[in-house]
């Protein structure tokens, strides 16, 4: 994992009388850390979603909470089944592009870049991961 290289923890408020275990995102190597333990995680950007949706996933974790400002990046970086969710993600996109794109555009670089082959080996490769 990589998550920030300057770590920033707030000193005082409510961690001053908190006893238990404060790591930044940057320390985070792996969901074993939060084995039996009850986790919050503070931060609703990419790391934040990351690491709880990982916990909360493969982590032997007594709880997983997350604390956010705003509607957080919700979507873990990996599936269930192990895909990384930005290759599906482009994979669906550059289908989508070959069949709503007016069939000129696709005639001039689109339908060749991609070619019949390779789309439907991208169509194989998304219906594993359904």
């Amino acid at each position: 994992y990589y998550h920030g290289h300057n770590p920033l923890i707030q000193k005082g408020g409510l961690l001053e009388n908190f006893s238990g275990e404060v790591i930044h995102s940057s320390s985070f190597q792996s969901v074993e850390m939060a084995k039996g333990k009850k986790v919050l995680v503070i931060g609703g950007s990419v790391s934040g979603c990351d690491i709880s949706g990982s916990i909360a996933r493969d982590g032997e974790a007594a709880s997983v909470d997350q604390s956010v400002r705003h509607v957080p990046y919700a979507l873990n970086h990996l599936t269930d089944k192990g895909a990384v969710c930005d290759e599906i993600m482009f994979l669906r996109l550059i289908i989508w592009l070959k069949t709503s794109l007016p069939k000129k555009m696709n005639d001039k670089g689109l339908q060749k870049a991609i070619g019949d082959e390779f789309a439907a080996q991208i169509t194989a490769d998304i219906s594993k991961h359904k």
